[in-house]
């Protein structure tokens, strides 16, 4: 954009170009360059958003790799409720890792009392 009104201005001057060719060749550039510049940040977004995806997936692998069974976790127990109602749930200091020399979650603890609600977030 500013090479274009450096040489308009420059053109100008030696009387090769009137000011209104230069105004119409910046407005012509702005016109063009306007829905580049909105699909540049399109793409960016794309780009982004394949990355996530790729994080995801690696993950997701991961666990598959190693054996893993999101539906059923290795050492996973059945809870029964007790007699007349739900139960509660406790967890103290739990570690997690796909791979045994990587924990990913270390000292994790967590209380669910009777009839209460939790959901990952």
């Amino acid at each position: 954009m500013a090479t274009i009104l450096i040489v308009g201005v420059w053109l100008v001057d030696a009387g090769s170009l009137s000011v209104g060719a230069t105004t119409t060749a910046m407005l012509l550039y702005l016109q063009l360059f306007g829905p580049i510049r909105a699909l540049m940040f399109v793409v960016d977004d794309l780009q982004s958003a394949t990355a996530s995806m790729g994080r995801i997936v690696g993950v997701i692998d991961e666990a598959e790799t190693c054996g893993i069974d999101a539906e059923r976790p290795v050492g996973a127990q059945v809870l029964t409720p007790e007699k007349g109602g739900p139960i509660a749930v406790r967890a103290e200091r739990v570690a997690f890792g796909y791979r045994a020399d990587r924990p990913v979650l270390q000292e994790v603890s967590l209380r669910v009392g009777r009839g209460a609600r939790r959901s990952r977030g």
